[in-house]
């Protein structure tokens, strides 16, 4: 019983760990002056 349930526990933390890596973020990163888009700009989130 107990070992049924620690597979079942593993399986739901990765799975729930797969759909965490389904979010994007897009948009556009853009010169403050110019106001031009900026190509090859990385983006994270802190």
């Amino acid at each position: 019983m107990k070992k049924k349930l620690l597979w079942m526990f593993t399986l739901l933390i990765l799975s729930a760990s797969a759909f965490a890596q389904g979010i994007a973020i897009k948009g556009m990163v853009s010169d403050a002056k110019t106001g031009e888009t900026l190509t090859a700009v990385n983006k994270g989130l802190c």
